[in-house]
């Protein structure tokens, strides 16, 4: 009888659920937390030239403006 209560009205099978989801919820954080490192350890750390010429591909400085950052970077740089 005391089995058939539980199981009759539904409490064992939630108690599956709940685990199963509280294991998937673990999974996919380990996941998360993996992807999210991984990804941080892999970035690349634009150069000052590479901004400076993303700025003019997207429009924010004009061609005078680039070349002439460009120049003082240069000559900075050797």
């Amino acid at each position: 009888m005391f089995w058939h209560g539980y199981v009759g009205s539904g409490m064992f099978t939630m108690m599956v659920v709940e685990q199963v989801l509280f294991w998937a919820a673990i999974i996919a954080l380990i996941v998360i937390a993996v992807r999210a490192v991984t990804r941080w350890s892999g970035q690349h750390r634009e150069s000052p030239e590479e901004v400076l010429a993303r700025r003019f591909a997207l429009g924010e400085i004009s061609e005078d403006e680039y070349r002439q950052r460009l120049g003082q970077l240069r000559t900075r740089h050797s």
